[in-house]
């Protein structure tokens, strides 16, 4: 007998299945059409993939179908650092302390940009 954990391990998610389905499709592609039999939130599961650093051409087809290719994989593909770990490898290479002022010019230097989680707002007291 299996523990939840265990069992939630060996049931292939929505994401392991549209994966599967590219993979299987090759250079035929996989429709819109295709992975909305699998989840009706397909695009998101396709912006999933993306993040993780599979590269997914997206081609249209005619009149809403789509058609989307697995093109290479993480391993495939440059993954880039986190802007986060980039700004703190640069403040320790600078000596590990940097004056506040300073925090704006560099990240512009290493072209970088803040923004805020998404979400954050739902957790500020009205």
């Amino acid at each position: 007998m299996f523990s939840y954990e265990e069992a939630l391990e060996r049931i292939p998610t929505h994401l392991d299945k549209i994966l599967q389905a590219l993979k299987d499709a090759g250079p035929e592609g996989v429709t819109n059409a295709e992975l909305n039999k699998i989840t009706f939130k397909y695009d998101a599961r396709i912006s999933d993939l993306r993040r993780k650093g599979y590269v997914i051409k997206t081609e249209y087809v005619a009149r809403g179908v789509y058609k989307y290719y697995l093109i290479s994989t993480p391993s495939q593909t440059k993954i880039h650092d986190k802007a986060i770990d980039i700004f703190v490898q640069e403040v320790i290479k600078r000596g590990g302390n940097i004056d506040a002022w300073a925090i704006k010019p560099l990240a512009k230097e290493l072209r970088l940009n803040m923004k805020r989680e998404s979400g954050y707002y739902q957790n500020e007291a009205l």
